[in-house]
Parts: C-alpha cells; structure tokens; sequence
C-alpha cells in the first residue's frame, strides 16, 4: 500500500470512527449523560390528521426492543435543517431511553397541506401527540418540546387536552400570537418581513439583512413585501391586524390557557423580545388550583438573546451562562414527568434565573423573588444628549426644581435600533453601547451618579413621563443602560409606547398638540447587578428603527400612508411632573 493510500485509509478511519462516536462527543462536550442505547431512526413516517392531511416525521428511538416515552418536536424549518440542529438534538435524548419524533409541520417538505402559520398547529400538535402514545413502542407518556415558532407548537398542541401529554418544554416564545409579531399597536415591521419571505411559502429560503434593510424606510409600510420582490398576502393581513382580536385569537393560545393542564419548564433569555410574555404565562400556570400538576411548571432565564449560541463582544457572562448547559436540565424534566412517578412530582426551586453583571446563578420559590424592594429614580435638569456626562441627571431623591427637555422627531431619520431584543437584529441585539447615541440631537440622556454599593434589580422596571408634543400622535421610546466606569453605557432594557394607544389599544385616542400627559412604560423583567462604581442611564427618544414601525405623526393610518410630519416634543421632569423609573430592587 502507498504512502498516500496508507494516509487516506487512516483519515477515512478515523472520521468513520468520529462520526460513529458523534453522539457520545457531543454529549461529553455539553455535559450531557453519556448515551446509553444505540439507535435506529426511520424517515418521511406518514402520520394522518383528522381530516386525512399526512404530516411527515423523522423518528430516533432506541434499537433495543421494548416501549420509551415519546418526546415531540414539530418544525416549519425542515427535519433536517443543520442551522437548527434537530438530529443531534434527538439523537441525544433518544441515545438515554426516549423515541424522539421531529414533524414537518402543515404544509413544509414532505408533510402535505397548505401552511397558515399557528393555524392548524393546535389540531395537528394534538393529533400527533394521540398516533404517537398508542404507537408499539410507546408507553403512553408524551412530552413536547420547542424553540421559537416550534415552542407555539409546544403551546398550541397543549390547549386540546389528551390524557398521554405529560410534560412541556417551551423555550423562547409566549402563548399570544399577536406578542410575537406586534405590542400595543405597533408591529415589530422587520421581524415580520423577515420571517414571512423566508419561511410562509417556502420551506427556507436564504434573504440578506443588505438586502431588506434599505428597503424598510421606504412608504407605506403595507407594500414592502414587493420591495423585496414578492407580494406576501401575509404580510398584509398582519399590516391590517395591528391590534387585537379575533385574528390573532385563532394563532394563539393565551386566551386557552384554562384548557392547558400539563406543567411546563418554560425558558427564556434576558434579551428575548418574548421573555416578558413568557413571564406572565409561567405566572398564570402557577396560579392553578391546588389539584393542578400545571403549577408545578418551572422557570429558568439566562442571558441570552432569541438566538441563544449569541456570544456577546461588549458583555461577557462566563463559560456557566452557556445555553447548552440547559440540555441537561430538560433530560431531567421529562425523565421526572415522563419516566418517573406522578404520583411523586419533582420538587426543588421553581424559578433560576441568572444575575447579569455578578454573572451567578440563583434560584426563588417565585417571581420576582421574595425580597425585592421599589426604588425610584427621578429625571432632572438638562437631558440633552450633548450635555449627558453631566447635566442630565437622575437622582433618587424628587427635585422641587420644574424643567423640560425638547427634540425634534423626523421620521426620515429615526434612531437606529443598536441593542435591541429583535428577532432579526444582524448582530444589534442585546448590550450594545448606546453611547453611539449620545451626540444625536433628538436622543436625551438621564445619568445617574455612581452608585456606592451594588445594586441588584431583579423583576420588572417600570418609568413614568410627563410629555407633550405638537403632533396628533407620535411615539416615545426609552432605554435604560448600565455605564460602566470606563464610560461604556450597555443596553438593559427598553419601551415603547405609541399615543393614541396610550389608555387602550382597542379604543385609540389622538392627542391635543401642546398638552401634557402622563404616560406609563413596563420595560420587562430584569436581572442585573448594577456594581459599585456604576451609573444608571435613562436615554428617550421616538423611535426605534427597524425594531418597531415609525410613527408618521400624522394621526392617520401608519401602515397605510405616504406622509409624514416632524414632531417637536417636551419632556417634562420636577416639581408637579415627577417623571420617574421605578426599579425592582432585591434587599438582602
């Protein structure tokens, strides 16, 4: 044998031998168990719907005769898409005693039918669930997991009750359809665009941020599908849904939740736009009634953004605050709820979340955790962004002292979305420096003074302002920042509200130019150490762009109209106007 053959022999050997071992490497590699069968996995299964549709599904189950628990996962992005790695995902699980099926959902490669995004997922999941308990290698016990879109498969499936569905395992979305894609009246415009020409009349299709982003400032919102080249009707109906109702009703499954009786391990990231839904739904399963094995449910946040392998440059969490640590705490919620006694329900802390900034983890019996305390910072003196290293401040006494703070909003320039919770953020997301803000002339910047001794915010931020403006309608948008004492200032978290939706998003009401009103933000959940030696930093502007659609100012429809109007706004602050952020402070 030659030299090279001898070489090429030996690399063939060795990668067949690697792939052989892939499991194992991969589980070694996560933390995870080490497998403990070998497996046989069949493709393109055919499972019938109730009305005679056949949904595709790729199963691994254990080579060893005998009856597993059944562990689902039902995809609208392809079986066997490597960007989501579902193989390894059920080649894991199913190497440790379960049969793990992957579907392709309603209407994706090869399963049958037309797809409507959420529409048929909570009949089909259902269904699914049934073919696979009374299959010859199950034992009865079912379990659902997913992420994203794949976790509303999780939600939706569970509100038709079947006696064989045990356990869920919903990571990174919520049960209300209309949060994913919209808040208060606003869509998340990009987030939508982009997910629908990728994925709603296509399996995947690859679309480039250069590609949309130019595009987005264009008008009216209602037509930008054929900016981009094709004509989504989707697109349009979302554009014509931006509230509420009976639409989103028929994708969602909040308003079901009564009908959902398995406990969930719900997780989310600290920057995730669905973590604050997310919340409140883990909330509601815990408030059932004694007898209900749902309030058992689980919660775990980490610092992640939606796409949780996101190493962040500007903030680093350390090796524990890795996501693949969490693979290992599924197996033991579905070994606990699918292969233990239900008679005997796990027990241990119901939430664990991870505190940013002294990057631990720490577990509570509930959320916020027992202990957390109000403190508020109020606005004063000059906000102006030119002026933030010193005379914007916030303070955490009230000033009797009155002042107001003015910009200019155009809406042919809005402030860029750079630290965000987006879905499609081409890297933007999560603690970006807002210091790229800070010599914009309609940004204006509240600092506090170092603070003495850490402080530790854990649960949801609240703020307060007192504005005006000289349109009918337009929008406010705040952040809060963490400056560190190199001057960095990394996004925490952010609001937004739009006017007329200011008291209800079903009944709007225009504002009256040069009136002051008072208006509320809920920023979401937080945790995270503000250290000794850092400041807090409160910056408010109009816009967020493309995170969510511009205000024209106009007071008419914002989708459908091609003007716009600049808005002169005021920020009032002292005295009668105690323009405020309320922090979640945790005492110890």
């Amino acid at each position: 044998m030659s030299t090279y053959l001898l070489i090429a022999f030996l690399i063939l050997t060795v990668a067949g031998a690697l792939w052989l071992c892939r499991v194992h490497i991969a589980a070694w590699n996560l933390g995870f168990p080490q497998p403990k069968h070998l497996l046989t996995v069949t493709r393109d299964i055919d499972v019938p719907m109730r009305d005679n549709v056949i949904l595709s599904c790729d199963i691994y189950r254990p080579r060893t005769e005998g009856k597993y628990p059944v562990l689902i996962s039902r995809t609208p992005y392809g079986k066997t898409n490597r960007e989501h790695d579902y193989e390894m995902f059920a080649r894991l699980y199913a190497s440790q005693g379960y049969v793990v099926i992957v579907q392709a959902v309603r209407g994706k490669h090869p399963s049958e039918g037309d797809f409507e995004p959420y529409v048929h997922e909570a009949s089909d999941g259902h269904d699914t669930v049934e073919w696979a308990a009374q299959q010859p290698w199950s034992t009865g016990r079912v379990g659902m997991v997913g992420f994203s879109y794949l976790g509303s498969c999780v939600w939706l499936a569970a509100t038709q009750p079947s006696e064989y569905l045990k356990a869920l395992i919903p990571v990174f979305t919520c049960q209300d359809t209309y949060n994913i894609w919209m808040e208060n009246g606003v869509s998340y415009v990009k987030d939508i665009l982009f997910w629908l020409y990728k994925h709603h009349n296509h399996d995947v299709r690859p679309l480039a941020h250069q590609t949309i982003d130019p595009v987005l400032g264009q008008l009216p919102v209602c037509e930008l599908d054929e900016k981009i080249g094709e004509k989504l009707p989707l697109f349009r109906k979302y554009m014509k849904h931006t509230m509420p109702g009976p639409f989103w009703e028929k994708r969602s499954s909040s308003h079901l939740i009564d009908q959902i009786e398995v406990p969930a391990l719900y997780i989310g990231g600290w920057y995730d736009p669905f973590l604050i839904h997310g919340i409140e739904d883990f909330k509601k399963l815990c408030a059932s009634p004694e007898e209900s094995s749902r309030r058992l449910s689980r919660l775990v946040i980490g610092p992640w953004a939606h796409n949780p392998k996101l190493r962040f440059k500007e903030m680093k969490f350390g090796p524990e605050a890795r996501f693949r640590h969490q693979l290992p705490r599924i197996l033991e919620w579905i070994d606990a709820w699918l292969k233990g006694d239900e008679e005997k329900p796990p027990t241990g802390p119901t939430v664990r979340y991870f505190l940013m900034g002294k990057n631990e983890w720490r577990t509570s019996h509930c959320w916020p955790p027992e202990g957390v305390e109000t403190r508020t910072l109020y606005l004063g003196s000059d906000g102006r962004a030119n002026s933030h290293q010193g005379n914007g401040c916030l303070r955490w006494e009230p000033s009797q002292e009155a002042g107001k703070d003015r910009y200019i909003y155009d809406p042919s320039e809005p402030v860029p979305a750079i630290g965000n919770r987006m879905l499609y953020a081409n890297g933007l997301d999560g603690p970006k420096d807002q210091n790229v803000f800070t010599g914009r002339e309609d940004v204006l910047v509240y600092t506090s003074q170092p603070v003495a001794e850490d402080v530790e915010i854990v649960g949801s931020v609240a703020a307060t302002l007192h504005v005006s403006s000289s349109a009918k309608d337009t929008d406010f948008s705040i952040k809060l920042c963490d400056v560190h004492p190199d001057g960095r200032a990394l996004f925490l978290l952010s609001g937004f509200l739009r006017m007329r939706f200011r008291n209800s998003v079903s009944e709007p009401e225009l504002i009256r130019p040069g009136e002051i009103y008072k208006i509320t933000f809920d920023l979401g959940p937080i945790g995270h150490a503000i250290l000794k030696g850092h400041s807090l930093r409160l910056l408010i502007t109009s816009s967020d762009f493309p995170n969510y659609a511009r205000n024209l100012n106009t007071g008419r429809n914002n989708e459908t109209d091609t003007l716009y109007v600049n808005a002169d706004q005021t920020i009032y602050h002292g005295g009668e106007y105690d323009s405020h952020i309320t922090l979640p402070v945790l005492s110890r």
